[in-house]
């Protein structure tokens, strides 16, 4: 198992298409076919896998915003 690296930095692939509907988010990867559905709190941390946001600020902002 891999230790927890807060100032890692992660991006969402391109090949990896998403929509919002209903408070979730429906992702498809183009190349594999696979699709799945994400909870509120697994939309937004997709969404702040922006390459820019450290893994360590997205579990702050998820802990802030679900008041967990």
């Amino acid at each position: 198992m891999k230790k927890w690296q807060p100032e890692l930095v992660m991006q969402r692939g391109d090949h990896v298409v998403w929509k919002i509907i209903d408070e979730k988010a429906i992702l498809l990867n183009l190349e594999s076919g696979a699709y799945f559905e994400v909870n509120p709190v697994g939309l937004k941390i997709w969404q702040e896998l922006d390459g820019q946001t450290s893994l360590g600020k997205v579990a702050r902002s998820i802990s802030e915003a679900f008041r967990v």
